[in-house]
């Protein structure tokens, strides 16, 4: 016979189990806010001409939702073809972005100010905060990273646009 207390045991544990397996999400700062500008191009994407880091760019997507997806990536002697494989095309990433707060954020832009919150994805509990300056509709700056735990970094990386169709869905529960 089940007493009451070994149901309650086992209620207790089976609870835990759930809060220990779900994923605790920072909620991003910024509001989403739809971009009906053009100071922009959005039908395509956006990768660094010069490396982040070592040979790792970084590569952007907006979307008219205003949702961005920011991803890293090691670059080999194509960087296009290393951009398509590594990103575009590859859809265990595709899955993850969806999936996961990975990559996925919000962007907005104010005159020629560029600004964007991605989510890093280490442990779902960080963001990127992204400043920028757009220089024309082609191309644009980061010129400052503020990323886990605050940590602040300069820069001066140069974006450059590449028509890409069709882009990643942009869809993601993660983002309202």
């Amino acid at each position: 016979m089940v007493t009451k207390k070994t149901i309650l045991v086992v209620f207790c544990i089976l609870s835990l189990v759930m809060i220990g397996c779900s994923k605790i999400v920072a909620d991003l700062g910024m509001q989403r806010k739809p971009y009906l500008g053009t100071d922009l191009k959005i039908d395509g994407y956006y990768y660094s001409d010069s490396p982040i880091w070592d040979k790792t760019i970084a590569v952007t997507i907006f979307y008219r939702d205003g949702v961005s997806i920011l991803v890293f990536i090691y670059a080999e002697q194509d960087i296009f073809q290393s951009i398509e494989k590594k990103f575009l095309y590859n859809q265990d990433v595709l899955s993850r972005i969806k999936n996961d707060p990975y990559g996925i954020g919000v962007f907005t832009i104010n005159n020629k100010s560029l600004e964007m919150e991605n989510f890093i994805g280490r442990g779902f509990k960080n963001t990127y905060h992204i400043y920028g300056e757009i220089i024309n509709d082609s191309t644009f700056i980061m010129k400052r990273f503020i990323g886990i735990q605050g940590s602040e970094s300069f820069h001066n990386l140069k974006f450059k646009f590449k028509k890409f169709s069709p882009k990643p869905d942009s869809t993601s529960v993660y983002i309202r």
